[in-house]
């Protein structure tokens, strides 16, 4: 399998022609497999535990523990369906970048943003923040950046941010004055 650095560079190297890159499905798919596994479990566990209650021992809190409990599952198994009919996309190309996914399209020119970088949270999840500078649109107040792009598309976070800040460094040095 490729190094991501060397993806990097494949994809640069297909600039200008435009690149799709797509969430990976494998997450969805592990989305769908552990929301099925955490609802079966408590759905077991909940007929397990009111199989073996004394007769005439209301079972109704055991009961609605249970199934709210298995409800905590529905979640991923919905949104991980949802992502695996219409994955997150980002589609590169000399005059912006556009994403697309199941929640909403947006569409940037390159003009219009920058300052793409590599951000960790607590949890230690990653994803690439960048400012808009549109002066149509507002800026968000007291955040440190405008966007977040939280799907990586197969690339670590810093390299995704290094592919994006590139391509845009390239297409605007191509625009025409």
């Amino acid at each position: 399998m490729d190094r991501p650095e060397d993806r990097v560079k494949q994809l640069l190297s297909r600039y200008p022609q435009p690149v799709l890159l797509e969430q990976r499905r494998s997450v969805s798919a592990a989305l769908v497999v552990a929301g099925l596994a955490w609802t079966i479990s408590f759905l077991a566990a909940t007929f397990i535990g009111l199989g073996n209650i004394s007769p005439g021992t209301n079972a109704t809190g055991l009961f609605a523990v249970g199934a709210l409990s298995a409800a905590g599952g529905l979640l991923p198994i919905v949104l991980g369906v949802r992502d695996l009919r219409r994955p997150n996309k980002l589609m590169l190309t000399p005059t912006g970048f556009e994403l697309s996914g199941a929640r909403a399209e947006t569409a940037y020119k390159w003009a219009d943003v920058e300052k793409f970088r590599s951000h960790w949270n607590e949890d230690g999840n990653g994803s690439v923040l960048f400012d808009d500078v549109a002066p149509t649109r507002p800026r968000r107040r007291g955040a440190d950046h405008d966007h977040e792009l939280t799907t990586k598309y197969g690339l670590p976070p810093e390299l995704l941010a290094e592919l994006m800040r590139r391509w845009r460094r390239r297409a605007v040095a191509d625009t025409p004055k």
